[in-house]
């Protein structure tokens, strides 16, 4: 039976058509033509998910980007903040590429590449329930998690405190001045957090196996926390960038972290809270020394970010600079 007559006898047979429709597809199966239809299905499909933001990987969502031009350039989200596309609540962050980033960086499609600049807010962590969103318990109050603790006081100290108890100890950081750290929000929503403090009050001022450089009063940013749902967006650049200029703001003469060399490899997710090498490049740092520290089987070196001297010769703005805490 040819084509033509199992068309003729659609009307009149749901047998016949159910037999043409098989014969059609049988048909264009042997000579490729269902391979060729397939594939330009495919490849619209992909140029869609593609638009203008070039190649997406197979299965992942891409995040390359531009960096926004004036005026909200491309590759810049719109809303508030324009024409920067930002907004920060601490001083000194809304100079050209944040404190101490080179402005004429660009963008990249490496896993540390500095992403689209998108309006989040850095404070002071100074809400003690915005700290816990990211630090403390998700189900049972009584935990002993971490609650950023563990490099901030002795190991005696921090042994010595446990369920609700380093809870409150972190209540009463954010109580003190200065803040212990800096949150990030996307609206009013926290997504993210670093703790940033004098190394000279942290275990890190009698570390053996992080260095001291010299006898500078510096600061330290050691832990980043990004809300689980909003990774991939930059977060954690912003919050260091905010961290550098909260350290400044209270006067600060270098700001120094510990992230791990890791060569743009995948660092374990769990490990990967003190950040790595190329973000603090991305903000500025330059290494001030290797150490025999390792974290997620990766060697972690002194990241440092020297203050600019303000104009009467001091390094940092000093504490009439401080940011508000409210």
């Amino acid at each position: 039976m040819s084509t033509a007559g199992i068309l003729a006898g659609f009307p009149a047979s749901p047998f016949l058509l159910i037999l043409g429709v098989t014969y059609l597809f049988s048909v264009a199966n042997s000579n490729g033509t269902m391979e060729w239809v397939i594939g330009v299905a495919a490849r619209a499909v992909r140029a869609r998910r593609r638009g203008a933001d070039g190649p997406v990987r197979r299965g992942r969502r891409d995040h390359r980007v531009r960096r926004p031009g004036p005026g909200g350039g491309p590759g810049c989200s719109p809303g508030r903040g324009s024409p920067t596309c930002s907004t920060r609540s601490i001083a000194g962050w809304g100079e050209a590429g944040g404190p101490g980033r080179p402005a004429s960086r660009r963008a990249g499609s490496g896993p540390d590449a500095y992403p689209r600049r998108v309006p989040f807010d850095v404070r002071p962590a100074v809400s003690f329930d915005d700290v816990a969103t990211l630090l403390g318990p998700r189900k049972n109050p009584d935990a002993s998690v971490c609650w950023c603790l563990s490099h901030r006081l002795p190991a005696a100290q921090h042994r010595s405190l446990v369920g609700r108890a380093r809870g409150e100890y972190v209540r009463e950081l954010t109580e003190r001045e200065p803040a212990p750290g800096v949150l990030a929000y996307d609206g009013d929503d926290v997504v993210g957090w670093a703790a940033v403090a004098p190394r000279a009050e942290l275990p890190f001022a009698r570390s053996r196996t992080i260095p001291r450089i010299d006898a500078l009063d510096v600061w330290s940013v050691w832990c980043f926390r990004v809300r689980a749902g909003h990774r991939g967006r930059g977060i954690a650049h912003a919050l260091l960038d905010g961290a550098v200029a909260f350290a400044r703001g209270h006067g600060a003469p270098a700001v120094e972290g510990y992230p791990v060399d890791n060569g743009g490899r995948k660092v374990d997710l769990t490990m990967a809270y003190v950040g790595t090498r190329a973000l603090f490049e991305a903000a500025g740092f330059t290494m001030a020394s290797p150490t025999s520290g390792v974290s997620g089987g990766f060697p972690r070196v002194v990241m440092r970010l020297l203050s600019p001297p303000d104009p009467g010769g001091r390094h940092g703005a000093g504490r009439s600079g401080a940011p508000d805490r409210t």
